[in-house]
């Protein structure tokens, strides 16, 4: 059970604490009550959780010799229990006087010595017993709500009938040891124990109620904190998207990846994963952060692109993942393509956390959206203690070679390069899947490659088997 953290400062006493200063001194000294209360401090000793464990042992072996086995498992051992988790609050509550904690265990010794002189005592006051292990179970529930003031005001009402529900059966067990020395009968008398009960049935619900009261505030509070939240990320998601060709990009980005995943076929593919480049590429601490694929038209690299995609999801799901496809007949400029990236892995971010960084919501305040101000965007995205790992995909750079297009691409390039490169921890991975024209090859040139040409023997030879056992499938029928 998690402790709840007690109400007041470390110099001064709890709200309970007061309580039950408050009620002791009201009590008449001849009060039985009050003479528990010291007969109890000064039987409980040192507590701590070894001692309470060693008691709730010593008590159920102690009791078993005496009591019958299916009442003392059905009604001492589960009101032993309930007692404890009971000591767990109000240890926590009276940090600064451990009396009242304390005495929850000097009482209860004292009431097992009496019981242990009387082995009757506890199918007598069976129902009554069950009845309090009920409500301390009850109360015990809202342990983590302690720490409002007015729980700890209900709690002390509680603890306080608790302390007289055991005054009143050590008052009985004296009046019976007394009967039974002048050898005169007396009944075990329930009827004032039912009052007590009673009484903490009453407290039970109040501090239930309370506890409602609490918790939909609570939940009010958290409803409150999430809208607000979720108003940041708009936020900065409105800043990123200004334009309706934010939505365009970004749907046919995923319409690709779904129709390049539908078209892989299983098992081809797998080499990949072992290489060299990739697992240097992949792993926690690589050389160069940056990969880029080059192959013939045709050669699968988008379909690769997409495989690799979801290879990270499957194996680093903390990952943020950005992506793009390049295509011939969709012209972007170089900030729309970077909110697009920078777009997804605020998403990321969205699912990870509940905090937006200061430094994200401050750019929103910039008038002028730039590409310069899009890049310390994804900087700030990507140097989230939430995003651990972030991969970004950019494939069909080819797509973008005629002169116009190919400066937004170069420049869309370029500054995801250098975010990568001069990004610290070196935390965030690029790439590039594209053929291998001279123009894209002067820019990557330095950078770990794979070609196709040289890699994807083994993925023809799969796909022209499955291509003859469709071709026999279909002679067949």
């Amino acid at each position: 059970m998690e402790k709840p953290q007690a109400t007041g400062s470390s110099n001064g006493p709890t709200t309970f604490e007061r309580a039950f200063s408050a009620h002791l001194a009201s009590l008449p000294d001849k009060k039985n009550t009050k003479r528990m209360i010291f007969d109890g401090m000064m039987a409980s000793g040192p507590i701590n959780a070894e001692e309470m464990q060693k008691f709730v042992v010593a008590t159920e072996e102690r009791i078993a010799k005496k009591t019958p086995m299916r009442i003392f498992n059905r009604i001492v051992k589960p009101m032993v229990v309930a007692m404890k988790e009971y000591y767990g609050i109000l240890d926590t509550m009276c940090q600064a006087n451990p009396s009242p904690a304390a005495l929850v265990w000097g009482s209860l010794k004292i009431i097992v010595d009496c019981a242990d002189r009387f082995s009757n005592l506890f199918e007598m006051i069976k129902q009554q017993l069950q009845d309090l292990t009920f409500h301390l179970e009850r109360i015990n529930y809202f342990d983590e709500l302690y720490k409002d003031t007015s729980m700890q005001s209900l709690l002390c009402r509680s603890y306080i009938n608790v302390l007289r529900f055991w005054a009143r059966v050590r008052k009985e067990c004296e009046r019976n040891m007394l009967n039974m020395f002048l050898k005169s009968a007396g009944p075990f008398s329930t009827k004032k124990l039912d009052s007590i009960v009673s009484d903490l049935k009453k407290d039970s619900e109040e501090i239930r109620d309370r506890a409602d009261m609490l918790e939909k505030g609570r939940a009010q509070m958290e409803r409150n904190a999430n809208a607000h939240h979720l108003h940041l990320f708009d936020r900065v998601k409105q800043w990123l998207s200004v334009r309706s060709i934010f939505q365009d990009i970004l749907e046919a980005n995923h319409r690709r990846h779904s129709t390049n995943k539908a078209s892989h076929v299983t098992g081809t593919s797998e080499w990949l994963f072992q290489t060299s480049e990739f697992l240097e590429w992949s792993g926690k601490g690589p050389q160069s952060p940056i990969i880029w694929m080059s192959g013939d038209p045709g050669t699968g690299k988008s379909i690769l692109c997409s495989r690799v995609i979801q290879h990270i999801q499957d194996t680093d799901p903390a990952a943020a993942i950005a992506f793009h496809f390049f295509r011939f007949d969709q012209e972007c400029s170089t900030i729309d393509l970077l909110r697009v990236m920078a777009g997804q892995l605020l998403e990321s971010l969205r699912q990870s956390t509940k905090d937006v960084p200061d430094s994200m919501l401050s750019l929103t305040e910039t008038l002028g959206a730039s590409v310069q101000n899009v890049m310390d965007m994804m900087r700030a995205l990507t140097s989230s203690p939430s995003l651990p790992r972030t991969f970004l995909f950019i494939d069909g750079l080819d797509e973008e070679l005629s002169e116009r297009r190919w400066i937004t691409a170069r420049e869309t390039l370029l500054s995801l390069i250098a975010l990568v490169t001069t990004h610290p921890g070196n935390s965030v991975r690029l790439w590039l899947s594209s053929q291998a024209h001279n123009t894209i090859l002067k820019t990557m040139e330095g950078y770990p490659r794979i070609h196709l040409v040289d890699q994807n023997e083994s993925d023809i030879r799969l796909l022209f088997e499955k291509g003859m056992r469709e071709l026999e499938q279909e002679l067949d029928d």
